[in-house]
C-alpha cells in the first residue's frame, strides 16, 4: 500500500466520508501526526484503547495553556472577549481542577436526577398545546441516553 498521506481533517472530502481514512489509520498508523486547520501539527490517535490510555496517563496534559510557554501563549491568534470563556472547559483541564469540577457536576447526571428532570420537562411541555409532545419526549429520552452513556455536558440543576 502507498504511504498514508497527511490527513486534512478540515477538507470537504474528508468530512464527506471520514470512515475509510479512520479505518486505514487504525490498521496502519493508529497514532499519526496530522495538521490542524490552523496549520498546527497534532497527534491523531484512532484506536479506542490507545485514546483511553493517553487520557488516563497523567504525563499527557489536556490544558493547552499550561502546556505552552508564555511566548507561545502570546502568539495565539486574537479572539473576541465574548468567546474566551468557551476556550476553557471541563474537558480541557487537568487534575486536580478536572477532578474537582467532575465532582461538582456528576451529581446532576445521576440517573435518578436525570429521570426527575425528564418528568419535570415533560410536565412543562404538556402545558404548551401546539408542541408535538411525542417528538419532545423522544428527544429527551435520546439525550438522557447520551448522558447515561457517559457524555459529559454542562451541569444542570432541576428544581421542583
Amino acid at each position: 500500500m502507498p504511504p498514508i498521506p497527511v490527513l486534512n481533517i478540515a477538507s470537504p472530502e474528508f468530512k464527506a466520508n471520514p470512515i475509510p481514512a479512520y479505518a486505514r489509520l487504525r490498521s496502519e498508523a493508529p497514532v499519526d501526526r496530522t495538521i490542524l486547520p490552523d496549520k498546527q501539527s497534532a497527534w491523531l490517535i484512532t484506536r479506542y484503547e490507545d485514546v483511553l490510555a493517553v487520557l488516563k496517563d497523567e504525563r499527557f496534559g489536556k490544558d493547552r495553556l499550561r502546556a505552552k510557554t508564555s511566548e507561545q501563549v502570546k502568539k495565539q491568534p486574537w479572539m473576541p472577549n465574548m468567546f474566551k470563556p468557551l476556550t476553557r472547559n471541563m474537558l480541557d483541564v487537568d487534575a486536580p481542577d478536572r477532578t474537582r469540577l467532575r465532582g461538582l457536576v456528576q451529581k446532576a447526571f445521576m440517573p435518578r436526577l436525570v429521570e426527575e428532570g425528564q418528568i419535570a420537562i415533560s410536565t412543562l411541555l404538556r402545558r404548551i398545546p401546539d408542541l408535538q409532545l411525542a417528538t419532545a419526549v423522544d428527544a429527551l429520552r435520546w439525550k438522557r441516553g447520551l448522558v447515561l452513556r457517559g457524555l459529559e455536558s454542562l451541569p444542570v440543576v432541576f428544581s421542583k
